[in-house]
């Protein structure tokens, strides 16, 4: 199963293999272009090996197209310099 989801108050897309866990787990991070279809099959794949995989959406649901450096650019100056203020405080427990 596949799918978007959130995470906390970080939303991405998740891929559970099929049967019951625990599963080991895996975070795949994105390439500049976002959040993509290319991102979203690796998910998938390590999934189809038995991994649960979440790919966090760094840049909120934006994307570049492949091949489109300036737009992947201009989300990574939108996006990076607030990304660690953006993650969620540690747990204590």
């Amino acid at each position: 199963m596949s799918e978007l989801t959130q995470l906390g108050e970080l939303q991405g897309y998740s891929a559970q293999p099929e049967g019951a866990g625990p599963f080991p787990a895996l975070i795949v991070i994105q390439e500049w272009w976002g959040l993509d279809e290319q991102t979203k099959s690796i998910a998938r794949r390590f999934a189809d090996e038995g991994y649960l995989v979440f790919a966090p959406d760094i840049y909120h649901g934006e994307s570049a197209r492949l091949g489109d450096g300036d737009a992947a650019a201009a989300l990574m100056r939108k996006y990076t310099p607030n990304a660690p203020a953006q993650l969620p405080a540690p747990s204590t427990r």
